[in-house]
C-alpha cells in the first residue's frame, strides 16, 4: 500500500480517503475509526453510502447523536456519487462540526479505462480536509511489484506462492488490486489444506473466473449494454486471439437470442409470467428440440426472471435482424465479404445487437 499524501492520524475530524485500491482504502477508514473511538468503537461508528442516502441522509446522520457513546464517526462511503452542489453543501456544514463527531469521506476508485471520466471529488472538499484534516492518496503496488506483492498476500493467507503462480495469476486476473484479493481468497480456498498454491491452481481457478466473464459479457447484450459488453469483449478476445475464439464466442451470443426470442414467445403465448413447464402443447410445439429454453430455465427462477427483463428489450424485429446480423458476422468471421479483423467484426456486431 503507497499513501502518497501524509500520514494516516486519527485525531482530527476530517479525513479524505481516496485511492485505486478499495481495499486499501477500507483498512485505512477502520484505523482512523478505531483509534478515533477507542473502545466507543462498536457504538459511536455510523456508516453510510452516499449513493443511497444522499445529502439529505449524510445531514441527518451527522447532526443525530448517540446515547452510548460520548464521540461519533460517521463514514460517508461514495461520497463522489454527489453532485458538485452537494458536495460543496456537505463541505459547508463540515465546518460547523460538534467538537466530538469526526468524518471520514470515502472517494469512488477511479475507472479502469483511462479514456473515461471518473467520478469527481470537489475541490471545495478536497481543500476544506487538507486545511481542518487529512487527505490520504492511497495506491496499490504498482504494475512492477504486483508478482512479489501477490506472493506476499498468499503468505498473509497461510500459503506459500511461487514467482511463476504469481505471474500466472497477474497475468489472467489484471492489475487491479482488489480483484487479485479476490482471486487470492479464492485459491487459498481452492487449495484447501495444501500448503501452496501452485501454476496449476491459478490456471484452473482462472478458467471459472473466464466463464463467468462470458456470462456476465452475455448478460449485457441481453440487457442492450453496449459499454459494458465492448469491455468485457475486450478482455475476452484481445488483439492476439484467433479467429477461431471469436467463432466461438459467436456461438454463445447465438444462444443468448434463441432464449430471448423464445421468452417473448412464451410472454405473447400468455405462458409468462407463470410456470413455463405448464406451457400449452402448441406452444411448446413451436420450441426448438435443442437450447430449448424450458430446459435452460427448469428449477432455476431466478434465471427465468432474468432472461424475462431481457427479453422486454427486444422486439420481434430486434431479434430478427440481430439473427441476421449473426449470420453475416458468421461470414465475415470465416472471410467471405469482409476484410476486417475479427476483432472489429465482434466490436462491431455487439455495438449493432446493444443499439438495434
Amino acid at each position: 500500500m503507497r499513501q502518497e499524501d501524509g500520514s494516516l492520524r486519527t485525531d482530527v475530524q476530517i479525513t479524505l480517503i481516496e485511492g485505486d485500491a478499495d481495499s486499501y482504502k477500507l483498512q485505512a477508514t477502520q484505523k482512523v475509526a478505531a483509534g478515533w473511538l477507542g473502545e466507543e468503537l462498536e457504538y459511536g461508528l455510523v456508516q453510510v453510502d452516499a449513493r443511497d442516502v444522499g445529502l439529505a441522509g449524510v445531514l441527518a446522520e451527522l447532526g443525530s447523536g448517540s446515547l452510548m457513546a460520548t464521540r461519533r464517526m460517521v463514514v460517508v462511503r461514495d461520497v463522489t456519487s454527489m453532485s458538485a452542489n452537494d458536495q460543496k453543501s456537505l463541505a459547508a456544514t463540515l465546518k460547523e462540526l460538534p467538537a466530538e463527531v469526526a468524518v471520514t469521506l470515502v472517494a469512488r476508485k477511479p475507472p479502469e479505462d483511462s479514456r473515461r471520466d471518473g467520478p469527481k471529488l470537489s475541490q471545495t472538499l478536497r481543500n476544506l480536509a487538507k486545511k481542518s484534516g487529512q487527505a490520504l492518496k492511497i495506491s496499490g503496488p504498482g504494475a512492477k511489484g504486483l508478482d512479489r506483492w501477490a506472493a506476499a498476500q498468499a503468505e498473509k493467507l497461510g500459503k506459500r506462492m511461487g514467482q511463476q503462480a504469481a505471474h500466472a495469476l497477474v497475468e489472467t486476473a489484471g492489475e487491479d488490486v482488489d480483484r487479485l484479493l479476490r482471486e487470492l481468497e479464492k485459491l487459498a480456498t481452492y487449495v484447501g489444506d495444501e500448503p501452496e498454491i501452485t501454476e496449476m491452481d491459478v490456471l484452473e481457478v482462472t478458467s471459472a473466473t473466464a466463464e463467468r466473464k462470458i456470462w456476465d459479457f452475455l448478460d449485457a447484450i441481453g440487457g442492450r449494454d453496449a459499454e459494458t459488453a465492448l469491455k468485457l469483449l475486450d478482455g475476452m478476445l484481445p488483439e492476439a486471439s484467433k479467429s477461431g475464439d471469436a467463432i466461438g464466442l459467436l456461438g454463445s451470443i447465438a444462444r443468448q437470442l434463441r432464449i430471448l426470442w423464445q421468452v417473448r414467445l412464451l410472454h405473447m403465448s400468455k405462458v409468462l409470467p407463470g410456470d413455463p413447464s405448464a406451457a400449452p402443447p402448441d406452444v411448446i410445439a413451436k420450441l426448438p428440440g435443442q437450447q430449448n429454453v424450458l430446459d435452460a430455465v427448469k428449477g432455476r427462477e431466478w434465471l427465468l426472471r432474468k432472461y424475462s427483463g431481457q427479453a422486454r428489450k427486444f422486439s420481434d424485429a430486434d431479434l430478427a435482424r440481430a439473427i441476421e446480423r449473426l449470420y453475416t458476422a458468421d461470414l465475415e468471421l470465416k472471410g467471405q465479404g469482409s476484410r476486417q479483423d475479427h476483432r472489429t467484426i465482434m466490436e462491431m456486431l455487439v455495438a449493432d445487437l446493444c443499439t438495434g
